[in-house]
């Protein structure tokens, strides 16, 4: 790990921003100069997570300003999260900041969260406002996921914000910044370890409301996400590993295995309908044993690894 003589005896703000990198050279420097100019003060742990782009030079021309940790390979969104939690923890923050790479926030956007918590703190993760890289409108997925999710009758957009009070109570917020108090953190655990890539923010949101706390959004917050760019490929065994342990690992659900093995089989049927009919026989077959296979590591997962805040000397 670089800079480390960051301890906890040293740290200089009580909120620490911990953000995954990985090839993010394009927004790195834009994401760092904008927290660094933040009216409310916070600390940054960076994880790269095998970058072979300049990423990790450009953090280094930030010397002392932040922690580098290299895992030297992808570790995934939620591996590397937990990384940088537990070594914030360990550190004695009071306030965990998970930024993505390619956002940048506005001066006053970490105040506000933080203050939004002390203010409700039956909320475990309050998340600001997600405009898109343009700052011409809101994030396509935040719109979506918060307008599905949320509790209130006033229609979410952008024409209809003012009519909402924060904080804009959700069921899920994606985590491309989310703001956590330590007490949430402590009870609900870090990521869960059978997460690699996307749906890891989904089970924590589950985990987070079946212990009692709420999810939202302070609106006086903002950050913007330059995610435009992409074109991800789809992959149906990727699809269908992701949906059934998300189903599987749900804590807010109460099924009966036949009920798991029914959704199952129609996330089965949904994805058979994506691919070339040539392959479908065989990714069928592939599935239902895999869904067993998944079954099992849930089942076998020891829910104590979820509380294990102990630093991981292998990266440190």
């Amino acid at each position: 790990m670089d800079n480390s003589d960051l301890v906890a005896s040293e740290k200089q703000a009580n909120c620490c921003t911990i953000i995954v990198t990985y090839n993010g050279g394009k927004w790195i420097s834009n994401c760092l100069d904008t927290l660094f100019l933040s009216s409310s003060p916070t600390d940054v742990i960076i994880i790269d997570n095998g970058s072979t782009d300049h990423t990790v030079e450009l953090i280094e021309n930030y010397p002392k300003k932040l922690q580098l940790i290299k895992t030297g390979k992808n570790l995934g969104f939620g591996g590397a999260n937990n990384i940088g939690v537990k070594l914030a923890l360990s550190q004695g923050y009071s306030y965990f900041f998970l930024l993505n790479q390619d956002t940048w926030v506005e001066p006053d956007a970490i105040g506000h969260l933080i203050d939004g918590l002390k203010a409700n703190q039956d909320y475990g993760i309050l998340s600001p406002i997600h405009m898109n890289g343009k700052g011409d409108a809101f994030d396509k997925n935040f719109r979506k996921f918060v307008r599905r999710y949320k509790t209130v009758k006033t229609p979410f957009d952008e024409d209809h914000i003012e009519q909402h009070s924060s904080p804009i109570e959700a069921g899920f917020v994606n985590a491309a910044a989310w703001m956590l108090p330590r007490k949430c953190i402590e009870e609900v655990g870090v990521f869960h370890p059978l997460f690699y890539h996307y749906a890891e923010d989904n089970n924590y949101c589950h985990r987070t409301l079946s212990h009692g706390f709420k999810i939202g959004v302070i609106k006086e917050s903002v950050i913007y996400h330059d995610r435009e760019y992409r074109n991800d490929s789809y992959s149906p065994n990727k699809d269908f590993e992701r949906e059934t342990v998300k189903s599987l690992a749900d804590p807010t659900k109460n099924r009966t295995p036949v009920h798991d093995f029914w959704i199952a089989t129609m996330k089965i049927l949904e994805i058979s309908t994506k691919i070339r009919f040539y392959k479908i026989p065989g990714f069928m077959k592939w599935a239902f044993s895999e869904f067993f296979i998944l079954k099992k590591r849930v089942q076998e997962f020891d829910e104590s690894a979820l509380y294990n805040f102990e630093v991981d000397t292998n990266y440190t």
